[in-house]
């Protein structure tokens, strides 16, 4: 990354063409939309180099900065652009949470997109009182609420270590247009090809990750991308940019053409799954040891928030797990958290209580917690799927102080963990087929986590782990005496393409549901 920021700042001292940064060329009515960041050092000689492509090919362009525009991007009028091209020199933005969807929205009104260089939302800046800002890192589900209808599926997996990597696919034109590739590679990322009807011109597999081959430079039906590092370079005995894309006829290639409004997957459907993984024949699993003796109590209480499921309906329980709980003879009550904590007198009539919570913030978050680790003692299982739902109270967003208390009484260990690095990626250390893989085949590298989980019971029964080389120990599927979690995405995730997650990305562009929730 240094090495590239080295070049982007020659460029600006050497490029030989001056076009001012906003200036449109007026010779064409096909129009392109060059989005920058202000605050990368030397923007404006990225800027100036890569439009001379645009105006060779016949385009016209207007630059505007990123940041700038997120704000005012529900009044402005871009019908005019027939395509945007992205030119980031950093990886954190302002707004980046909502980058992705804004994108997904320019390609659903037919425009084409072409990344060059970084994505540039990787982390998400807020922006504080005094003027700085909070580095938020953005999941790969929410950056791939985009890579996925543009193609391309991403994985962090960075590393620097040639050692690693192993080019396994180029095409002159479009990797080493006027100079070869170096010998030994030392940047990668992990973006794999999802759809068909990609073009890919540069693949590096990384050797010490299974299903690692990453599209470096590609087009997809609905743009292309040329990762940071592999588009251009200073070449300093030449004294000159030299450039490994042929940029001109790339441009010409992902901004010709209407894009298809309709996202196309190369995406298995469910019957095909269900073929290739069929369901047990005997049901349920024998786990024995989860019964207690003389069973009378079936009614559990599902507790939810309002602003996550309007109905009982929305709510993933009911459509994910509702009919296994019916089978096993379980009685589900749905009920508000909004309509306030139930008393002892109503929990009386509950054998146990499931959450299962798309976002952290909760009002009165430390009650809640106190309240959940009151019914664990009194005996009553406790069963989290997918987020604690109050780990953060709101409107203060100050991290709650009873979520460890509460994962301490199930006999797992909560660490809230920093902003991850990502050169070493998570080893996966146990998984029970049993559990996991129930209607696809299980993929380690789709499970993200931003907290460590950990058993501590030697009763408990781990049937998902991670060996994180920051951490140590993650579980994210622990079965314990007091009851379960499924922490993250590890219960259910959507697979690229899955219609009910196009339905929700729809529903989040039309401003029906929020942004977070799709």
């Amino acid at each position: 990354m240094k090495a590239y920021l080295k070049i982007i700042l020659l460029i600006f001292f050497v490029i030989f063409f001056s076009s001012p940064l906003n200036e449109v060329f007026a010779h064409n009515s096909k129009k392109i939309l060059v989005l920058y960041k202000e605050r990368d050092p030397s923007h404006e000689g990225v800027v100036n180099y890569l439009t001379t492509f645009l105006k060779e090919s016949g385009y016209t362009w207007e630059a505007k900065d990123i940041e700038k525009l997120l704000p005012e991007r529900d009044k402005l009028d871009l019908s005019s652009f027939q395509g945007i091209l992205t030119c980031y020199l950093s990886s954190e933005m302002v707004g980046g949470d909502i980058y992705p969807l804004w994108l997904v929205s320019q390609m659903e009104k037919g425009k084409k997109i072409v990344i060059v260089g970084s994505y540039g939302a990787y982390q998400a800046l807020i922006p504080k009182p005094n003027g700085k800002f909070i580095s938020w890192n953005e999941s790969t589900q929410t950056m791939n609420t985009f890579f996925w209808p543009f193609g391309l599926e991403f994985y962090f997996g960075w590393t620097n270590d040639p050692q690693k990597l192993k080019i396994t696919k180029k095409e002159k034109e479009f990797s080493e247009f006027q100079a070869n590739l170096p010998d030994k590679l030392n940047y990668y990322q992990l973006y794999k090809s999802i759809n068909k009807n990609n073009k890919v011109y540069l693949e590096v597999n990384r050797l010490d990750m299974l299903e690692a081959k990453s599209a470096l430079i590609a087009h997809t039906p609905f743009g292309g991308m040329i990762l940071e590092g592999f588009g251009f370079f200073w070449d300093d005995k030449e004294k000159k940019i030299i450039q490994r894309v042929n940029f001109k006829k790339f441009f010409e290639i992902a901004f010709s053409g209407d894009a298809p409004k309709v996202p196309v997957y190369n995406v298995k459907n469910h019957d095909q799954l269900l073929g290739e993984n069929p369901l047990p024949e005997v049901f349920p699993p024998n786990w024995e040891w989860l019964a207690d003796k003389d069973e009378v109590k079936r009614k559990i209480l599902v507790l939810y928030k309002k602003n996550e499921a309007k109905t009982v309906e929305d709510h993933p329980l009911y459509h994910r797990g509702e009919i296994a709980l019916n089978y096993l003879g379980a009685i589900l009550d749905y009920y508000p958290i909004e309509s306030g904590l139930p008393d002892e007198k109503m929990m009386q009539n509950y054998k146990g209580i499931i959450t299962w919570n798309t976002t952290p913030f909760m009002f009165n978050a430390d009650e809640y917690g106190r309240w959940l680790y009151n019914q664990i003692n009194l005996g009553r299982k406790l069963v989290i799927i997918q987020d604690y739902g109050a780990f953060y109270d709101l409107p203060t967003q100050i991290e709650s102080g009873t979520a460890e208390k509460v994962f301490s009484a199930l006999g797992i260990e909560y660490k809230k963990l920093p902003p991850s690095r990502i050169e070493y990626l998570p080893v996966l250390q146990n998984l029970d087929k049993a559990m996991l893989g129930f209607e696809a085949y299980f993929d380690p590298n789709s499970i993200y986590y931003s907290s460590k989980f950990t058993s501590k019971l030697k009763e408990n029964k781990v049937f998902l782990s991670f060996k994180d080389y920051y951490a140590g120990d993650i579980d994210l599927v622990v079965i314990t005496p007091k009851g379960a979690i499924a922490m993250e995405n590890s219960a259910f995730y959507f697979p690229p393409g899955d219609p009910e997650r196009i339905a929700l990305i729809r529903k989040a562009l039309k401003k029906e549901i929020k942004p977070e929730l799709a």
